[in-house]
This record gives C-alpha cells, sequence and structure tokens, in this order.
C-alpha cells in the first residue's frame, strides 16, 4: 500500500521526507517551541493536497514531445561553455585558480562570493540555469541514449561549476543521475558516482579551508589552527561538517528565523518575496542577510557578507505570521498537485527531476525555486525531451 501511496503521489512524499528531515535540526536547536508554528504549514499542506488531489490529478497527463536528444545535448554543451566564458571574463579571473593560491579560508570566502558579485545579474541567471536545471537533465538523459555527449557535458559541466568553489554545484549537476542509478538499483553506478561526490566535496572542502590541510602536516604540538580537524581529524571534520549541513542546518535556519521574526526583525507585509515587492511597490527585504548578521554577529562585525536562507514557507511567515504559514501550505499543496498531474504515472521521472528542486525549496522562496533553481525549465525540458516512463531505460 505503502509503494502504491508513493507512485501515486512521489513528489509530495518527497516533499514530506524532507520536511521530517528539516525537523530534525528545527528540533536539536529548539526543542518543541516552534513545532506548532510549522506544524501549522504542514498541517495545512496536508489537508489542502489531499482535497485538491481528488480533482487536479484525475484527469490525463500532457503527451510527451520526444526532442531532439543530440540536439539538446550540443546546445547545453556550448551554451554552458560560453556562460563560464563570460562569467569568468566578467569578474575578471577563474575563482578556483586565485583559491588555489590563498591560504586564509575569509579570503577564499571573498573569492566565492565575488563570483557572483561582481557578475552582471543576467551571467548569474544562466549560470544557474545551466548548472540547476539544464545540464543536470541533459546529463541524465544522454546517460544511456548518448553516451559520448554525456561526457563532453560532464567535463563542461566540472570545469565550470568546480571554478565557481560552491560544493553544492558539483552535486547538483549528478543529483538526478544519482537519484536515478539508485531507483534502477545500479549499484555500482551509484557507489561510483557517489565517490565522486566524495572526491569533489573533499577537493572543495580543502580548497574553502586550507588552514585545515596546512594543520594535518604540522606537528602535533604545532599551535592548533582549527578546532574541528583537532577533534575530528581531516576526513572526520569533512563527514561531520556535511552531515550537519545536510541533516542539521536546514531546520537550524527554520528555527533561526522564528526566533528573530517578530522578536527582532518586524513582518514585513509582502517585501520579503522580490517578487511580490516589486508588484506592491516596496522595497525589497533580504532578510536572509538580516538574520546572518543576528546569528553570525563576529563575522558580520569582520565584513563577512552572508546570508541564512531557509524554508519556502519561512518567507511567507516573515511577511505575514502564522496566516503567512496557512497562505504557504495552500499555495504549496496546489505546486505539488500539478507537478503530479505534470508527470502523471511516471513517477521515476517526477522523484529523478523534482529531488534537487524540492531539497533548494527548503532553502528559497518559492520563485527562487521555480526560477533562479530552475524548477520551471527542469518540468519544461521534460516535457519536450522525456521519452518513455523510466529515465534510464
Amino acid at each position: 500500500m505503502i509503494g502504491a501511496f508513493f507512485k501515486r503521489h512521489p513528489v509530495f512524499e518527497v516533499h514530506m521526507v524532507l520536511m521530517a528531515i528539516l525537523c530534525i535540526g528545527l528540533l536539536q536547536r529548539s526543542g518543541f517551541r516552534f513545532i506548532p508554528l510549522f506544524g501549522l504549514y504542514l498541517v495545512v499542506l496536508t489537508v489542502s493536497y489531499a482535497l485538491l488531489s481528488r480533482v487536479g490529478i484525475t484527469r490525463r497527463p500532457p503527451a510527451l514531445l520526444k526532442g531532439n536528444l543530440r540536439l539538446l545535448g550540443i546546445g547545453v554543451a556550448l551554451f554552458t561553455a560560453v556562460v563560464a566564458l563570460v562569467h569568468w571574463w566578467s569578474i575578471g579571473q577563474i575563482p578556483l585558480l586565485e583559491a588555489l593560491r590563498q591560504q586564509d579560508d575569509f579570503q577564499v570566502g571573498a573569492l566565492r562570493r565575488a563570483a557572483s558579485d561582481l557578475a552582471p545579474s543576467w551571467v548569474n541567471y544562466a549560470g544557474n540555469l545551466a548548472i540547476k536545471a539544464l545540464l543536470p537533465f541533459a546529463l541524465l538523459i544522454t546517460w544511456s541514449r548518448q553516451r559520448n555527449l554525456f561526457w563532453v557535458l560532464c567535463a563542461v559541466g566540472l570545469a565550470y561549476s568546480l571554478s565557481l568553489i560552491q560544493k553544492s554545484y558539483v552535486i547538483t549537476l549528478f543529483v538526478p543521475l544519482w537519484v536515478s542509478f539508485l531507483i534502477a538499483r545500479k549499484w555500482v553506478a551509484w557507489a561510483s558516482l557517489s565517490g565522486l561526490f566524495v572526491v569533489m566535496i573533499g577537493f572543495l572542502f580543502i580548497v574553502a579551508k586550507p588552514e585545515k590541510l596546512v594543520q594535518t602536516s604540522q606537528q602535533a604540538d604545532a599551535p592548533v589552527m582549527d578546532e574541528g580537524v583537532k577533534q575530528h581529524g581531516l576526513v572526520g571534520d569533512l563527514l561531520w561538517s556535511t552531515t550537519r549541513r545536510v541533516l542539521l542546518m536546514p531546520g537550524w535556519t527554520v528555527s533561526a528565523w522564528f526566533e528573530y521574526i517578530p522578536a527582532v526583525i518586524p513582518f514585513q507585509h509582502g517585501a520579503a518575496v522580490r517578487p511580490l515587492a516589486t508588484a506592491m511597490g516596496r522595497p525589497y527585504a533580504d532578510l536572509s542577510m538580516d538574520v546572518y548578521v543576528l546569528e553570525y554577529p563576529e563575522q558580520a562585525a569582520m565584513g563577512t557578507k552572508g546570508t541564512v536562507p531557509t524554508a519556502a514557507c519561512m518567507y511567507d511567515y516573515a511577511n505575514w505570521g502564522w496566516p503567512g504559514l496557512v497562505l504557504a501550505g495552500v499555495l504549496h499543496a496546489v505546486l505539488l498537485v500539478i507537478l503530479t498531474w505534470l508527470f502523471g504515472q511516471r513517477w521515476r521521472w517526477a522523484v529523478v527531476l523534482n529531488a534537487f528542486p524540492l531539497l533548494a525549496f527548503t532553502s528559497c522562496a518559492l520563485p527562487t525555486a521555480l526560477l533562479t533553481h530552475g524548477w520551471a525549465a527542469t518540468v519544461v525540458l521534460y516535457l519536450i525531451f522525456a521519452d518513455g516512463d523510466d529515465p534510464l531505460p
């Protein structure tokens, strides 16, 4: 019964699993203090989805167009290469090459931020579109259908994503393929790709924190430069940092937003979501930056600019309080019903292509997930280029 329900409602199920993981960090940081508020969102979401799905997903889904896969692969490779070159030219450097010369994590952090801050907004958007939508879909669909193009896309995608010193980017490229290997029980391929993730994350981890590698090569009585390496060792610190980011950080950010809003930061009445603020003629309030200042006062005092993004429903809470959570539950239910209808019985495609967008949904507003993180573009690519019921025929 559970399997049958999952195949009928895969997008909803994946979203709820991610919400359950988010609750781990929320409980770990603040106990049951904010569970009633967050639970309100989950209850409204579940009830709304149950009611809407009785009507919304009973109709026949749209037919797939089955576009030219070779044209897709070549087009995505060329698009990514051009965007990468323009990106590097616009900021005057290749961030990874500059980072390899540094011995201080603050300097590396500044290079990582400059990769987006110094680039024109359209270049940032094009880069996000390539890394988070075009390349993941093209890598997935060319793996078993156009293997030569797959390796070209892999090389171009890794060169660009690694150059930006963002650990999440190198994983984002392969999330659909990684999930498809898991569903298809292709264990060797899945383990190999997982190993590649570990290697790439480890490499960027050391690039971002060069003092950690320096410390491991020092004498036992040398001054301690990093407490994480001292306590866990380099590999242990890498594993703990990754686990903490995946299992705890999403919930921590939700807790932080609940703690500071409205106690320190007032409700924004629409200004906390950029498109809504623009439509209302109000200046956009980037609360993720405001929360960062409160959450990390020492770094902020040193001039470090950062953000603490959080789950999509929290942006509605930041605007209107608990009524915003109710609104978010209804809107998100509508979105999940539409996606369930679009994918129909092709539950493997639904899980594979929506896994990353739903994960991004735990750390950004709904418009950001749909546009900047390429959710809408991924669905369009699916409707045009998907073929059959299984991503890996």
